[in-house]
């Protein structure tokens, strides 16, 4: 019968959430395994627990985030996710999805496309920027938490984009005194920036 050794070291995970997104923001989703983009995309749904052998769950059967995300809502919930979990990620899908079909047939969303992808996106509204290449096409969509003109720079920046709709959803409150920072940083950087209340 083996003896159960209660000095054994533990592996280490302190860190594990921090460096995982710091893995995508310096190469994007191009260096992960399915499990680990499962984990990043787990991390924003249980903020304080370790998701990793439930990202494993998810992506296993399939082999492909693609499929995990594909589950229906009883196979997420046996892979131990809980109702209110799965019904967000059958929520994420479905804006994957119509990411995806936007990209593909290549126009702008409307405003009211705008704000149901936002809304589908994210459980508690907040403002987001959707970035549009040269070509029209959405290149981004990003849920903003904090420092609104901040995060617009660095995101023209990174997308290297000349059109930004900022979708601000109902209940939040931006003062003009923000928007015309907002409208001056994207000027300053070259794009255009419009604002849709939801």
């Amino acid at each position: 019968m083996p003896i159960h050794n209660q000095n054994a070291q533990k592996p280490d995970h302190t860190g594990h959430r921090a460096r995982l997104k710091t893995a995508y923001d310096h190469s994007g989703l191009s260096t992960f395994a399915p499990h680990e983009a499962a984990e990043l995309i787990l991390y924003s749904l249980i903020p304080r627990r370790d998701v990793n052998k439930l990202a494993h769950a998810l992506t296993d059967p399939s082999g492909t985030l693609d499929g995990a995300l594909k589950q229906n809502a009883s196979q997420m919930e046996k892979a131990g996710l809980s109702p209110a979990c799965a019904a967000k990620l059958k929520a994420l899908a479905a804006c994957v999805d119509a990411y995806r079909e936007c990209r593909k047939n290549a126009h702008l969303p409307s405003p009211e496309n705008a704000r149901e992808l936002t809304r589908r996106l994210i459980a508690r509204p907040c403002p987001t920027f959707l970035f549009y290449g040269e070509d029209g096409r959405l290149a981004a969509l990003c849920p903003v938490k904090g420092d609104l003109t901040g995060a617009l720079s660095e995101l023209i920046i990174r997308y290297n984009t000349p059109l930004v709709t900022l979708v601000v959803p109902e209940g939040c409150h931006l003062e003009d005194e923000e928007l015309a920072r907002l409208r001056r940083a994207a000027e300053l950087l070259g794009a255009r920036i419009d604002i849709e209340v939801s």
